[in-house]
């Protein structure tokens, strides 16, 4: 700067720094500068984000493992719910019976087209929640993150 220069600071609403510097009481010409702004001192490189770890070849495999597991666990679940979804029932007539037998050997019986409707339609969502479970799982998995 000349001895006879004056300078102005001026702030900004953009929170940056201006620094105008006028020689001999004319009009500065190209003598503005300005400081970085907040923004591009978030940019600077100490703010920088850290680049993701490329995984190792055994936690690719292993990864490779958990879609096999789960796409073979997604699979027997359609097949399952569509199995159910071809059982027919006809509420005018007493032609179905379900069995329902727990690990001890009791059984439950019912003949009632109600009954095993509901007992359906239960099953039917129980399969929908575990496949839209297993594929959130499969996403997860693929995408790197834990399932």
């Amino acid at each position: 700067m000349k001895p006879n220069a004056s300078t102005a600071v001026k702030s900004t609403a953009q929170n940056s720094t201006v620094l105008v510097v006028k020689s001999g009481g004319k009009e500065p010409q190209d003598t503005t500068q300005t400081a970085l702004s907040l923004e591009e001192k978030k940019q600077t490189p100490d703010t920088k984000k850290e680049e993701p770890k490329e995984p190792t070849l055994q936690e690719l495999k292993d990864r490779a493992t958990i879609v096999y597991l789960l796409q073979e666990k997604h699979n027997k679940l359609l097949e399952k719910r569509a199995s159910l979804d071809r059982f027919a029932i006809k509420h005018d007539d007493d032609n179905a019976r379900i069995t329902v037998e727990d690990a001890t050997g009791e059984e439950f019986h019912s003949s009632s087209p109600k009954t095993i409707a509901k007992l359906i339609e239960f099953w039917k969502e129980e399969f929908n929640d575990a496949i839209n479970e297993v594929e959130t799982n499969l996403k997860k998995v693929f995408n790197g993150e834990v399932a």
